[in-house]
């Protein structure tokens, strides 16, 4: 795959021409491979920061192969995340979490008890990751759009629907112990 280059190096723009070659070819390899087939599109985002980030000191005889073997292991580790959530995400229907959605709406309002609760949900809040904490406060409290927020963060609208669903499932968890239990 690689051959030995004492006074050349890679061209920068060889490895970015490879991955506009194969993209839609990467569609649909994680398509068919990935454990989540709709987050294709952010696979392929994934094997294009690697291919930026890494510059290899070789001739790369072999773009295609080189950028399957990046695409490979962002699908391994893909899988194995999607995997470790399983695992530990809570089930629950979409009637469910609007329903909860709409309650946590209501914890901002101040009202007897409201002001625990939102402490709570301020605290729970902070401990989700950065992304899930953006796309809940800008759709819930700002009411803004997935598209919106999805052009705000600079991911796709598939990602912002993953935020919200996996930080609501989170939400869920705490203010309704007895689902723990199912």
């Amino acid at each position: 795959m690689l051959k030995n280059a004492t006074a050349e190096k890679p061209e920068a723009g060889g490895l970015e021409e490879a991955y506009a070659r194969y993209r839609q070819e990467l569609q649909r390899f994680f398509a068919l491979r990935a454990r989540e087939s709709h987050a294709a599109d952010d696979l392929v985002q994934l094997v294009y920061l690697r291919l930026l980030r890494s510059r290899p000191t070789e001739v790369i005889r072999d773009p295609r192969l080189y950028v399957y073997k990046i695409a490979w292991n962002v699908l391994r580790k893909d899988n194995q995340r999607v995997q470790r959530e399983q695992q530990r995400t809570v089930s629950c229907d979409a009637d469910q979490l609007e329903q909860f959605a709409h309650q946590l709406g209501n914890l901002w309002v101040d009202n007897s008890g409201a002001a625990v609760a939102s402490d709570q949900a301020e605290a729970l809040l902070r401990q989700l990751p950065p992304g899930y904490q953006a796309a809940l406060v800008r759709h819930y409290r700002d009411g803004r759009t997935y598209g919106q927020i999805a052009d705000e963060l600079g991911v796709t609208v598939h990602t912002i629907k993953k935020y919200i669903v996996r930080g609501l499932a989170t939400f869920r968890a705490h203010f309704n112990p007895t689902e723990r239990n199912r």
